[in-house]
């Protein structure tokens, strides 16, 4: 099964330690966290998730910053500003690094559902405190997915794993339970996409089937 052999390459990605942010950042790991998180703002609202964010160094220069997954403009744009404005930060040099790291935003606490492939950074969290009348918790986000798929509602399934995707993207299980809602209403396309998605993440290459 294909997902079992994506659960074995997270282990067997090998991560390239020339690219280290400690050795390309100045002020390394610390200050590169302090001025990320200094720099985003969490917008007024109740949207929540983990914004993947990837960016390319060369020779000391942004050259490329993008997000991975679109989780809300307010929040992508936020990610994005935060990566830009540590521009003039990075060590000169004849070097090319990529790097790709996950920002979370929540609402009170935060505890984390997923692990990260070991090429990521270590996330960055951004919490808030405030009103919670139209957030859905994640407890209660599993207990509404459980209960459809022990109803076979596998549309409503799709419909709270698609919430819970966005605010932990790189949880395998979930994408697994979305592969299989997928294919239950023979929406084999979306299916291939995750698959896919998820190999990408993992630093393997992807497939190209669901472009055909």
């Amino acid at each position: 099964m294909i997902l079992y052999f994506i659960s074995l390459f997270v282990h067997l990605i090998t991560l390239n330690q020339a690219c280290g942010l400690s050795d390309r950042f100045n002020g390394g790991d610390t200050e590169f966290y302090t001025k990320v998180s200094n720099t985003i703002e969490y917008p007024v609202s109740n949207i929540t998730g983990t914004v993947l964010v990837n960016w390319t160094i060369d020779n000391g220069e942004i050259v490329d910053v993008r997000i991975l997954n679109k989780v809300d403009p307010t929040l992508d744009k936020e990610v994005l500003k935060a990566i830009k404005k540590t521009k003039g930060r990075w060590i000169k040099g004849d070097y090319s690094c990529s790097f790709t790291m996950p920002v979370v935003f929540s609402i009170g606490s935060y505890q984390s559902l997923e692990e990260y492939p070991p090429h990521y950074l270590s996330p960055v969290i951004v919490s808030r405190n405030g009103s919670t009348d139209t957030f859905v918790s994640d407890k209660k986000l599993m207990d509404m997915l459980n209960d459809y798929l022990v109803q076979e509602n596998y549309r409503k399934a799709l419909s709270t794993l698609n919430d819970i995707i966005v605010r932990y993207p790189m949880n395998i299980q979930i994408r697994e339970a979305r592969i299989k809602c997928s294919n239950k209403l023979n929406m084999n396309k979306e299916a291939c996409l995750d698959i896919d998605f998820l190999l990408v993440q993992l630093g393997v290459k992807s497939a190209s089937s669901c472009m055909n």
